[in-house]
């Protein structure tokens, strides 16, 4: 809270300068897939029977944790950790 109240009191004697040292950040997983081509998807069928139904049973090959910090300005890091 004091930190909060420090840096507002600076921006208000120094104006927008201020706000542009200000830098954000926030990071989120995602999982990823190693997908299967379309010529392993095909078989071959009848014309009259149904077609089959698509569904992901397929384990994730990995996880990605994106970190990224951000500014007035645009993005300040970007930075990829493979798990």
């Amino acid at each position: 809270m004091n930190g909060c109240k420090e840096h507002l009191g600076h921006c208000q004697i120094e104006g927008n300068v201020c706000r542009q040292c200000i830098v954000a950040g926030d990071e989120s997983w995602a999982d990823y897939f190693q997908p299967e081509t379309k010529r392993v998807r095909q078989e071959w069928q009848h014309l009259n029977s149904p077609k089959p139904k698509k569904f992901c049973a397929q384990p994730s090959v990995g996880r990605v944790m994106l970190p990224l910090f951000w500014d007035t300005r645009g993005p300040v890091l970007e930075h990829y950790i493979i798990r």
